[in-house]
């Protein structure tokens, strides 16, 4: 059966579908070989032949127009374009509504936590990148999940690809940075089905007016699409909101491509918590990462998180580790080298977090505590030295006995990471006794 068009279908929209089209079939998906049969060189093949066969991008987005039912690309675009209510500008309409003096990106930083550090410290906030990787817990995560469908495709084992980036890991520990940072959020939730079924509506009626309120009492709120981004304007366009990336080097506004499900917008001010007991509750946290301990976090959690399922299928710690090695030696259920580049480039940014946080922390502590928090955080810098010379390359990876070697790599970093959670547990009893 043919693929049906949106009820307001987007040119940015289809540009990203073919290019997860040649994804998937880059990672010898066989459900895209269907849709390449479309194209005229492997009207006849079998799905092996056309897993083998070089793909361009421009193949890949004839054959999504095919199966949209038209005779070309440029066709399909021109009907989109055509039937758009808006034209597809990229600037500040006149009108527009901007922050003044929008806060700045930072590479090399997880992306929701980012987001939010830089709401917070545009609102006032004292609260710094570091501080908030610690708290949130993100410095200390290896968030997986057996059970995603990336790309609308099931993965064997997980989703290699996508869950280092996905929002849940910040959303199970929202409150307590909050709390820790002196300022309450509110979090808007998706009505799933019916953000997909118009997803421009969805927003009129759920996030508008909270956005719009947010804006102009300059605090940003944190939206998510594919990343997460910080809002800082609006206008009628569609979509309204102009962004910017947390981790970007281009610090140039942007319009949203597509309407968000998730929005997290910064509210009225609070008394931080002690810093002397954040220390301690996020260390305890930590551990509980560390020896998958937070099931009970997605019970408790005050947000429903959007496609999450209540946790099911997500690990944190160990069994990440183990999952993701599980993964490497399987020569069917693998995937793609670009999958494990992703999680090893996100695994660097978080660790090197924890050394820095947990440094700092024994800095400022210092006594009984400083010897455990020192140790634990050379362990994490040697996550990061492994982490560096991992080979994720494709042609690293090509053969077993490359992805073997990384796989071994991935059981000495579970090792070590063990014994940097044993060294925190040291740590929470010092600081819990002064």
């Amino acid at each position: 059966m043919a693929r049906i068009l949106p009820p307001e279908p987007h040119p940015d929209h289809l540009r990203n579908e073919a290019k997860a089209l040649l994804k998937a079939h880059d990672a010898g998906d066989a459900a895209t070989c269907k849709t390449f049969r479309l194209v005229h060189r492997f009207k006849d093949s079998a799905d092996e032949q056309v897993l083998k066969s070089e793909i361009s991008l421009s193949e890949a987005q004839f054959a999504l127009a095919m199966d949209y039912g038209f005779e070309s690309w440029e066709a399909l675009i021109h009907e989109v374009e055509r039937h758009r209510s808006v034209p597809d500008d990229k600037q500040p309409r006149p009108g527009a509504f901007l922050i003044k003096n929008p806060p700045a990106s930072k590479p090399d930083t997880n992306t929701p936590v980012h987001g939010v550090v830089m709401s917070l410290t545009h609102s006032g906030c004292r609260y710094d990148h570091t501080t908030a990787m610690g708290d949130s817990g993100i410095a200390f995560i290896l968030q997986a999940d057996a059970l995603h469908t990336a790309w609308g495709r099931p993965v064997k084992q997980l989703d290699i690809g996508w869950w280092p980036l996905d929002s849940w890991g910040l959303m199970l520990r929202l409150d307590f940075v909050g709390q820790g940072a002196g300022r309450r959020f509110t979090v808007l939730n998706c009505d799933e089905e019916e953000w997909k079924r118009d997803a421009a509506a969805h927003y009129r009626k759920h996030f508008e007016q909270a956005i719009v309120d947010a804006l102009h009492k300059n605090l940003p709120p944190v939206v998510f699409d594919d990343f997460g981004k910080i809002v800082l304007g609006y206008d009628d366009g569609a979509p309204p909101l102009f962004v910017r990336c947390p981790f970007t080097v281009n610090q140039a506004l942007e319009r949203m491509k597509e309407y968000p499900w998730l929005v997290i917008v910064p509210g009225d001010p609070t008394t931080p918590m002690p810093r002397d007991q954040a220390d301690v509750e996020a260390l305890r946290y930590a551990v509980a990462l560390g020896r998958d301990e937070i099931s009970e976090n997605f019970r408790k959690c005050p947000y429903r998180i959007s496609f999450t399922r209540g946790g099911e299928g997500k690990t944190s710690g160990r069994k990440s580790f183990a999952l993701w090695a599980q993964c490497l030696r399987d020569p069917d259920g693998w995937g793609a080298n670009f999958y494990h580049a992703n999680v090893i480039g996100n695994l660097q940014t978080h660790r090197k977090a924890a050394v820095l946080y947990l440094r700092e922390m024994a800095e400022r502590r210092g006594g009984a505590a400083a010897e455990p928090l020192r140790s634990a955080a050379e362990k994490y810098d040697q996550i990061v030295r492994l982490v560096r010379i991992a080979d994720v390359s494709k042609d690293g990876m090509a053969a077993q006995e490359g992805r073997e070697r990384l796989a071994k790599l991935i059981d000495e970093m579970a090792r070590i990471e063990a014994q940097a959670t044993s060294d925190l547990e040291k740590a929470i009893m010092a600081l819990s006794k002064t």
